[in-house]
């Protein structure tokens, strides 16, 4: 069985050398820069007649910082350890298969209430499960 978040995070640690990647929200005191990761939908393939053996997640990666340059560059960073990479993230029981992993929508955004800066991009990743 295939985990797809725990095997993505995994890979942000290791290949970009993040140390601070949280699902979905930071927490109220974190240290920057940090990263927020969430699926925002999944579709399973599979043959006609056949169990669903490929799932294609569309994830959202968003790098946090006090400068939108500081974002920028974490954000190169992540683009640059995920677009176009493929073969096992993760280990134990979260190591999955990546068949695909491509980049499809970058953008940046000031968020004023919490006074940071944040460089988002989405990603296709076609995986196992």
């Amino acid at each position: 069985m295939s985990d797809i978040n725990a095997a993505l995070v995994h890979r942000l640690l290791t290949a970009a050398a993040l140390p601070h990647v949280y699902h979905a929200r930071l927490p109220q005191s974190v240290t920057l820069p940090a990263v927020t990761y969430q699926e925002i939908s999944r579709t399973m393939t599979g043959q006609h007649g056949e169990p669903s053996v490929l799932t294609r997640s569309r994830i959202q990666i968003t790098a946090w910082a006090a400068t939108y340059e500081q974002a920028y560059a974490v954000g190169k960073t992540i683009r640059a350890a995920l677009d176009g990479e493929r073969g096992e993230w993760g280990t134990g029981a979260s190591k999955t298969a990546i068949h695909a992993c491509q980049i499809t929508a970058a953008r940046s955004a000031y968020e004023e209430l919490a006074d940071l800066w944040q460089y988002q991009q989405d990603f296709f990743i076609t995986h196992d499960g």
